[in-house]
């Protein structure tokens, strides 16, 4: 068995992924934020696509604490939809493309 202990920092960080999101597409809107084969967006491009996402399952009766399940194949819509619950303020749990039943 492999162990692998990272560093830890001296001060944790003291916000949430999606407002780092948040604050990267206010301070940097036109620089590359993810790039998935052909997909490139921007910091700006990809919050406000998280922010529709979010807004559809808030639409939808998600709220916080809720439980979302997400199968897909690794893409820029799947980075979408996973940021997107959390803003929406549920809880995201990933099934794997790859399981069988």
């Amino acid at each position: 068995m492999i162990e692998i202990n990272p560093p830890a920092p001296a001060v944790p960080p003291q916000e949430t992924v999606v407002a780092r999101i948040r604050a990267n597409a206010a301070a940097h809107p036109n620089r590359l934020a993810l790039v998935c084969g052909d997909t490139r967006l921007t910091w700006g491009a990809f919050d406000r696509r998280i922010n529709r996402v979010a807004n559809a399952l808030i639409g939808m009766g998600v709220s916080k604490g809720d439980t979302v399940a997400v199968l897909s194949a690794n893409s820029a819509a799947y980075a979408e939809i996973f940021m997107g619950v959390l803003r929406a303020g549920g809880c995201v749990t990933p099934l794997s493309s790859m399981a069988s039943s």
